[in-house]
């Protein structure tokens, strides 16, 4: 039993095996994200479909950009895990894939930001009530102002987004120290 307890402690302690365990909840991470997003996308063509005119096009537009987030978001996860796979060293067997895992979460983060930010701002643009999403939104009774808070809103994205990056890829190479 003792001699059997070692012998897992010795393969968990190489590195390989514990980057494999890694890569797979990671990998099992973003099929569940997959399946959640899908069933989270289909549930929302019911609000696409009440909206009118350029709003439901506006509605359109956004589900197209989501379903791309979304994409984006679970190739993260693949490309992750297999670096977590590769990052296995043989004195180092957690740190190594904690800092892929820094990164990701911080492309996670930018991804999931910038498409909420574009896919709200089509929508802002196109002239559909998004107010239930924030009382920012609240007032926006011109074209124009509309038109105005859609840019705020895509140059907020962007900001976000690389914001998340570098503080998550700070994070990651401050463990590289």
């Amino acid at each position: 039993m003792i001699s059997m307890v070692r012998d897992v402690l010795v393969r968990l302690q190489s590195g390989e095996i514990m980057a494999r365990i890694f890569s797979v909840t990671v990998r099992l991470a973003g099929a569940a994200f997959a399946l959640a997003a899908l069933v989270s996308w289909l549930g929302m063509w019911v609000a696409v479909f009440a909206m009118h005119g350029g709003a439901m096009f506006g509605g359109f537009l956004a589900q197209l950009i989501a379903l791309l987030g979304c994409a984006v978001t679970v190739a993260i996860f693949w490309v992750r895990s297999e670096d977590i796979r590769k990052s296995a060293a043989p004195d180092f067997v957690v740190l190594p894939a904690v800092v892929v895992l820094f990164r990701m979460m911080g492309e996670l983060y930018a991804t999931a930001t910038a498409t909420v930010a574009f896919a709200l701002s089509v929508m802002l643009f196109m002239g559909a009530d998004v107010s239930s999403f924030g009382n920012a939104f609240q007032g926006l009774a011109s074209p124009a102002s509309g038109f105005i808070a859609s840019i705020g809103l895509c140059i907020a994205g962007l900001v976000g987004s690389v914001f998340w990056l570098a503080l998550f890829y700070g994070l990651a190479e401050s463990l590289n120290l």
